[in-house]
């Protein structure tokens, strides 16, 4: 790895250990080729992983291949000896990288010892006696060059910053090393201590900034259901969907079965709703079956248990109904006004602002004035639900046009809320 930061490859894969002996055999080819590269001068990483090693050499190898496997299989790591060991307490080693190293001397977790002639201690375990140094961290010399065998960060959030860090070893290892005692690195001046304060005050505010991140990332993940509504398709649509018009005030319940999609609920006043994600517009046979659900949904409201039990689809939409407070036969009695609700992700590969064909044909929204059905697309839905939230005082109002619409929904009034912003 040069000290420069490398360019990586593709996001790399695990691969199992059975895999893994293949890719040695492939891999011993192009070892001579490494050893040269290290032993010209420049520095590898190994990260030393519990289930697996990890390389990550320079920009002219091109490559960031995790692989599960004995480095003894491979020449160029014949030099390091592993002992298992796990633990979190570490120290400064011989050669002084307390500059590279200090913010991550609480931050790395081991996973075994090392154990090499010639080589240079980075960190060691904190509790080893004087005369048994146990290494974790430590840089073998190959030519020119070395191998650092390094333990890994054992928060993998923090995986990306630390291996930067590391990556400063490189042109660090040859530089003379002044024969001080220990005691030295307790000891400085006001502007060293300034200096290591004002690097742990920026320490901390890189933690709280990316505290920040982490949660306006949260945020960003919630309105993913808003895309997934103006685009998507399958359950994931009809999630959105339903989750749309609960913010609009509607009770709702799914239909199980192939039938109706959901049943959608205000005082007495019911929906039968057909959604559908589409990469067309609206087509008769999608109106064709939001009028079959809203007779399905009229007649379960009425019907008694010999015409419910005798017709699968009219038994769906009555299984629903009491999810709504409904029950059916017993509430015969009351005035339910009952219409379809058509909601169509019209064009939904397409950008918003690339959709130029129709979303319902001129025969279709006159089919669905005669049929009292509202047709609304998926895009006009997130609109209403968004104007909602922010106006709740206009609820009513909405839940009023959409069951007083038959035909296409007028929404010219509805601010978009959606915007390119790339």
């Amino acid at each position: 790895m040069q000290s420069d930061a490398p360019k990586r490859a593709n996001p790399h894969v695990p691969v199992s250990y059975q895999t893994g002996l293949k890719f040695i055999e492939s891999l011993n080819l192009k070892v001579s080729e490494l050893e040269g590269w290290v032993s010209a001068g420049h520095t590898l990483v190994v990260l030393l992983g519990e289930a697996l090693f990890e390389f990550e050499w320079g920009s002219e190898m091109n490559a960031f291949t995790p692989v599960k496997f004995d480095t003894a299989n491979l020449s160029i790591f014949a030099k390091a000896r592993l002992q298992r060991k796990t633990g979190r307490r570490v120290k400064f080693g011989a050669q002084n990288v307390r500059h590279l190293l200090s913010s991550w001397l609480d931050k790395v977790e081991y996973q075994y010892l090392i154990g090499a002639e010639d080589r240079r201690d980075l960190l060691v375990v904190a509790t080893a006696l004087p005369a048994d140094v146990q290494a974790v961290a430590s840089a073998i010399k190959l030519g020119k060059g070395y191998i650092v065998y390094v333990p890994p960060p054992f928060d993998q959030k923090n995986r990306e910053t630390y291996l930067q860090d590391l990556f400063a070893i490189h042109g660090n290892l040859d530089a003379p090393q002044a024969d001080l005692p220990g005691w030295v690195e307790d000891f400085g001046t006001p502007d060293e201590d300034n200096l290591k304060s004002e690097i742990a005050s920026k320490e901390i505010a890189i933690e709280v900034m990316k505290s920040e991140i982490a949660v306006h990332s949260d945020a960003i993940r919630k309105f993913r259901w808003l895309k997934t509504l103006v685009a998507g398709t399958g359950d994931d649509f009809l999630e959105s969907a339903k989750a749309a018009l609960e913010i609009i005030g509607f009770q709702t319940a799914k239909v199980l079965g192939k039938r109706t999609d959901l049943i959608a609920r205000d005082g007495d006043r019911l929906f039968a709703c057909e959604m559908k994600g589409l990469e067309r517009g609206g087509k008769e046979e999608d109106l064709r079956q939001t009028k079959s659900w809203t007779s399905d949904l009229a007649l379960a409201v009425i019907a008694d248990e010999d015409v419910i039990d005798n017709d699968p689809h009219i038994q769906q939409c009555a299984r629903a109904l009491p999810n709504l407070g409904i029950t059916p036969g017993e509430d015969a009695g009351r005035s339910f006004a009952v219409k379809g609700l058509m909601i169509l992700a019209t064009f939904r590969k397409k950008a918003l602002d690339e959709r130029a064909g129709e979303d319902f044909s001129s025969d279709m929204l006159l089919n669905a004035g005669r049929s009292e059905i509202c047709a609304l697309t998926a895009h006009q839905l997130a609109n209403l639900a968004l104007y909602c939230q922010k106006q709740p005082d206009q609820m009513v109002a909405v839940r009023d046009r959409l069951f007083q619409t038959s035909g296409a929904f007028d929404a010219r009034d509805i601010p978009d809320s959606f915007r390119r912003y790339k």
